[in-house]
């Protein structure tokens, strides 16, 4: 497969429809065999849990193929990324015309199977939920609204900043958590935390910022191109 969309979860689901894929909740990863290419590619509307894990998933696919990467956004979606997204397509129709022998499971087969598919993501879904919430308890509310004061005490300082030019303001990792903190905000809530899987992340889009006191790093901002 050559087309990947990246769920929240981290998941990558394979796909051979377009105009399914080219949605604005979508993050995409192509892979351009012809142009020897990596491109990714983020919707308006994606989610910063999907951006994190395609910057993860791609840095490993980078790794496997050696084709250097092209990021995009939707706004900038270009002719060549277009190109690369039918590419995958057709390649894939192709391969499953004269490789994959004709199905021989049954309409009610196929239904039970993806019910019983349905169950399964389900079932994972409210483990995972399960298990965060377990771990959410543990920390207590005096430690969540200490925190949540700092954070806001530290985007009152930096507040007081100049923007970086021809930037915005996305993100601030604050307390080894990463924070969505648009530029310009002052406070922020529990619900500003990005839950991101583990494993590595390349944020080459952004531009870092430090913030230190007293000799310490305080805070990080990360800031995109505007």
């Amino acid at each position: 497969m050559s087309l990947f969309i990246i769920k929240p979860s981290g998941e990558l689901e394979e796909t051979t429809n377009k105009e399914l894929a080219i949605d604005p909740n979508n993050v995409l990863i192509v892979i351009s065999h012809v142009q020897k290419r990596i491109f990714t590619w983020m919707g308006a509307k994606a989610k910063p849990q999907s951006k994190f894990a395609c910057a993860r998933e791609t840095s490993r696919v980078r790794m496997e193929i050696g084709y250097r990467i092209t990021s995009l956004d939707e706004s900038e979606t270009t002719p060549d990324f277009l190109d690369a997204i039918d590419e995958a397509c057709k390649i894939t129709s192709s391969q499953q015309k004269y490789t994959k022998p004709p199905s021989t499971v049954t309409k009610g087969e196929k239904e039970k199977n993806a019910q019983l598919k349905e169950e399964k993501a389900t079932q994972e879904l409210t483990k995972k939920k399960q298990v965060k919430e377990t771990s959410s308890k543990k920390t207590s509310l005096v430690q969540k609204r200490k925190t949540l004061i700092d954070i806001k005490q530290a985007l009152i300082s930096l507040s007081t900043l100049p923007a970086v030019q021809d930037s915005t303001r996305d993100y601030i990792i604050f307390n080894n958590k990463l924070y969505i903190a648009p530029d310009g905000a002052t406070e922020v809530n529990s619900d500003s935390v990005v839950s991101l899987a583990d494993g590595s992340f390349i944020a080459d889009e952004y531009i870092p910022r430090l913030y230190l006191e007293k000799g310490e790093i305080v805070a990080i901002e990360l800031w995109t191109k505007s």
